[in-house]
């Protein structure tokens, strides 16, 4: 038997609420993701400035330690010179020589 018209566009329109059931399901789950999404990028946010700070700590902290070891490197080269002249080791000249 032909369907009608009238069957059809019941058929139709069933068709089209059904759709449009379906999208609102999809919009809210998107919604969600969307949020979701959002907040996790926000932690992101805060990770990557919180490793910034960490890096410039490090990084003064390195800066730190480069200066207190030519520090340190300029206080044995006075010790070695001290011992030379006192007669504890060859000094200098010897390290001159090498």
């Amino acid at each position: 038997m032909e369907e009608s018209r009238m069957d059809r566009i019941e058929r139709e329109m069933a068709e089209f609420l059904h759709g449009m059931r379906e999208l609102r399901e999809f919009q809210k789950e998107t919604g969600v993701q969307i949020r979701d999404l959002r907040e996790f990028q926000k932690e992101t946010g805060i990770q990557i400035r919180e490793l910034r700070e960490a890096q410039k700590k490090t990084d003064e902290q390195i800066a730190g330690i480069g200066e207190q070891l030519a520090k340190t490197i300029i206080k044995l080269d006075n010790v070695g010179a001290s011992l030379g002249e006192m007669g504890l080791v060859q000094g200098k000249v010897a390290e001159d020589l090498f």
